[in-house]
């Protein structure tokens, strides 16, 4: 196996339409670190396009290879990523009710919480990705888009950063 690098992440439409101007600017974001440090490991080196549906039963993502084949999928049913999509979105939550400064020994303790949810959901992502495999990194910045897709957070603002 080799690595094919991600070069574009499209979200499908009707997401796109519906979020606020914030919203995008934040999912354009994640998708350039995405793009600048994403890999897969392929059967091919060929540059790869991926292209994430969110819809009621769950989250899609196909991989195209340059010639519009298709070269890998994700499918996460709702029952299967929700769970930790709550219990991310629960710690962050906590987070920014603790508050605090960066010695704080609930918020530190808090962000390991938050670092080992995201190692779940990026272990879980790598497991049910068919034909290729993200690399951890890019498995963990999927998952932060998939966070950024289905919860507006945007709305949150800023995270206190623990050390």
């Amino acid at each position: 196996m080799r690595t094919a690098p991600l070069v574009d992440v499209l979200i499908d439409d009707v997401t796109w339409a519906c979020a606020t101007r914030a919203r995008r600017a934040e999912w354009r974001q994640t998708i350039s670190e995405l793009i600048e440090e994403g890999g897969f490991e392929a059967a091919e080196p060929d540059p790869l396009r991926a292209y994430v549906t969110v819809h009621r039963d769950g989250i899609a993502l196909a991989l195209h290879g340059p010639r519009g084949q298709q070269v890998g999928r994700l499918e996460l049913p709702q029952a299967v990523i929700a769970p930790l999509l709550r219990e991310y979105m629960a710690i962050i939550t906590e987070m920014l009710r603790t508050g605090g400064g960066p010695a704080s020994p609930r918020l530190e303790a808090l962000d390991i919480a938050k670092r080992l949810t995201h190692d779940d959901a990026a272990e879980l992502l790598q497991q049910h990705f068919h034909d290729v495999r993200p690399d951890q990194a890019t498995a963990r910045r999927l998952f932060t888009l998939l966070v950024e897709l289905t919860h507006d957070t945007t709305k949150l603002g800023p995270l206190p950063r623990s050390y």
